[in-house]
């Protein structure tokens, strides 16, 4: 008898537009083996029955992914929410809306049927580069969200429990128990990383611009990191890190010496200078 292995790949959330009736409709899928980029249009094309055109003929767009524990239930939630939101444009294509009504499961899954879901997630095999590099090139292509479809997202994260202490430990224990082959992989992925382009840091920065942060996320930082220390060897470690990726990303460039040097102004040219130096030695 051969044991059969079900991947499940994450939870999403979808919507399709025909751009001639504006008819459109929003589902969401739980079933896929494969990424949504891979796995929509192409395996799935909707298992709805309401549609009045054929499903080649809609525009679609993906508004969601679901990487939680709960992810089944919390892309069920956004599609109802959605819907929800759009009940009363005569174009919209689905027909019932259980949003604030409870989902149509009694109990959601049995404790079973998670255990059941966790075993086949952990199982999963990783992405192959081919698929990565997809997923890479459809996301360049996307759309960017909506500021709507943004809050929609905001909101769903707000509804959801917060984590317990019980959950918080678990994946305490789990850093603290990962295996010597893992943190090989994990190191060799870090050192094998490429470095950061100019353009990707100049996306950073203006991303940055004008970002403040509240005191409820500052106060939590605080708390997460209280009473943390890392041991000699992680400290050893970070610093090499640090020191390889300065070093492999051609170090800082003279503009970003000049914003260092200005933003603290007990820094004088003599500073400058040794900063220049330093960065030359390092790189001969």
């Amino acid at each position: 008898m051969t044991n059969k292995t079900t991947y499940l790949a994450p939870p999403y959330v979808y919507r399709i537009d025909h751009p001639i009736s504006g008819e459109f409709y929003v589902g969401y899928r739980k079933a896929n083996k494969l990424p949504a980029i891979e796995d929509f249009g192409h395996v799935y094309k909707t298992s709805s029955k309401l549609l009045t055109h054929p499903f080649d003929e809609y525009t679609h767009m993906l508004l969601a992914e679901f990487f939680t524990e709960t992810a089944s239930e919390d892309a069920y939630d956004f599609e109802q929410l959605t819907i929800f939101e759009n009940w009363n444009n005569p174009s919209l294509a689905n027909k019932s809306c259980f949003h604030g009504k409870g989902r149509f499961r009694n109990n959601g899954h049995s404790q079973e049927t998670r255990q059941k879901i966790k075993e086949a997630r952990k199982n999963q095999s990783p992405f192959t580069d081919a698929t990565r590099q997809k997923i890479k090139e459809a996301r360049k292509n996307q759309s960017p969200f909506t500021d709507a479809t943004r809050q929609k997202m905001s909101d769903a994260n707000k509804r959801r429990p917060p984590i317990t202490e019980e959950t918080r430990q678990k994946l305490r224990d789990g850093h603290k128990n990962m295996s010597a082959e893992i943190k090989q992989k994990l190191k060799l992925k870090q050192a094998n990383r490429p470095p950061i382009t100019e353009e990707t840091r100049k996306k950073l920065s203006d991303s940055a611009i004008g970002r403040v942060r509240s005191a409820e996320s500052i106060r939590k930082t605080t708390e997460a990191n209280t009473g943390r220390k890392d041991s000699p060897e992680t400290c050893l470690a970070k610093s090499i890190a640090g020191k390889n990726r300065f070093k492999n990303s051609g170090g800082h460039s003279e503009e970003t010496i000049q914003k260092m040097c200005k933003s603290q102004s007990n820094r004088s040219e003599v500073t400058l200078a040794r900063m220049r130096a330093a960065q030359k030695i390092d790189h001969l």
